[in-house]
């Protein structure tokens, strides 16, 4: 949310998240690479050690779809809490809706489609098929869930569509979540040059922060079906590495703390 005259003390929220978001890659970036991790799963799309610690983002996440969906089913209008920040966002962003029409394009089907095919051959050349077969499939499959099962089974209204969850939304930001876990160290991007991960931190975080924000500035949404396109793309992005990471032979689902057993010799 953006700073109105109703809504003063929130104008660098947008800006700060995105700034955030590069901080933690820069530090995160330092961070030391275990080789160990490497040599249990080479192809790895998930950490070992942060696995676990994904369903704490998956289930919440499809909960907050879960509970907003049940709101929203059938209605044409917007919640209160649309009410407060559609109107403020529009107001504050009216002067970029020439930019913004044009970023919210990469969330349409044609953009993530272009994406996910640039994605998937990068990481062919990098000889990563599994991150291949998620840049080609994740955000892919996100969107499809959301255009053809969700929206019209929910049958939220708004204009002369159905808006929730928000398509652009689940397409862009499934990109970006795909984006991210390549950049984790031991990803499919950590040996690239570092001008370029960090380009591709920025183009995620602009992907999973103002595309969104421009969905509802140009009414295309309202800014709950907005929420629950992103949470629905981190949950199905999240949810389809761990699974891929699963199906490899050898898998552990997490790196604990080995024993390691010696045979005496006499």
């Amino acid at each position: 949310m953006l700073n109105t005259p109703e809504f003063p003390d929130v104008g660098a929220t947008v800006l700060g998240v995105d700034l955030l978001l590069l901080c933690a890659f820069a530090l995160h970036d330092r961070a030391p690479v275990k080789g160990a991790n490497r040599a249990e799963d080479p192809g790895g799309l998930v950490p070992p050690v942060v696995r676990p610690f994904c369903w704490l983002v998956i289930l919440p996440s499809l909960t907050t779809v879960g509970v907003l969906a049940s709101r929203v089913a059938g209605s044409h209008g917007p919640l209160k809490v649309d009410q407060r920040i559609d109107s403020p966002v529009a107001y504050r962003l009216l002067p970029s809706r020439p930019v913004l029409n044009r970023l919210v394009e990469l969330g349409s089907p044609t953009g993530v489609t272009v994406l996910c095919t640039l994605l998937a051959l990068g990481c062919l050349t990098l000889r990563r098929m599994r991150a291949a077969t998620l840049a080609a499939a994740g955000p892919t499959l996100a969107g499809a869930l959301t255009e053809y099962v969700l929206k019209p089974l929910i049958g939220r209204h708004k204009g002369g569509g159905l808006a929730f969850p928000s398509g652009h939304t689940t397409g862009a930001v499934a990109v970006a979540v795909t984006i991210t876990l390549f950049l984790l160290p031991g990803g499919t991007f950590a040996g690239l040059p570092r001008t370029l991960r960090l380009l591709l931190a920025t183009f995620a975080a602009i992907l999973a922060s103002a595309l969104p924000l421009g969905l509802i500035a140009l009414h295309y949404h309202y800014a709950t079906d907005v929420l629950a396109g992103a949470a629905l793309a981190v949950a199905l992005i999240l949810t389809l590495a761990l699974l891929l990471d699963a199906a490899q032979p050898g898998f552990r689902p997490s790196q604990g703390p080995r024993r390691c057993w010696h045979r005496e010799v006499h």
